[in-house]
């Protein structure tokens, strides 16, 4: 069982898991960091970055992707237990292009609009 079911709210189960699709699916090597530690390491495999979170109460899932001769990065904090719909979930995000982490935030909140 993933720490997301046991820990998560559905609400911000749902916004987590399509946010972590998105970024995967626009070739994006995610990182996790707990709070604690690094638990994933530019990762590709959704069922390992999923896996990894929500084992405490916070998360930073750190996005990176080889654009030309640079690296796009963006970083998402995601806390859990403040809302039970999931729209408080993503706390803050930081962005070397904030319109490009705009748009993943904006996308993945559509799930519980």
């Amino acid at each position: 069982m993933m720490s997301l079911d046991k820990y998560a709210t559905a609400g911000e189960k749902q916004v987590v898991v399509e946010l972590v699709r998105l970024l995967l699916e626009a070739d994006y090597a995610l990182t996790v960091f707990d709070g604690e530690e690094y638990t994933v390491d530019q990762s590709t495999s959704s069922s390992e970055v999923l896996d990894a979170l929500a084992t405490t109460g916070e998360d930073v899932i750190i996005a990176d992707k080889e654009v030309d001769v640079a690296y796009n990065r963006m970083s998402f904090e995601l806390l859990y237990g403040n809302a039970e719909d999931g729209s408080e979930v993503v706390a803050d995000y930081h962005a070397s292009d904030l319109t490009t982490a705009d748009g993943f935030f904006n996308k993945a909140y559509e799930v519980i609009a």
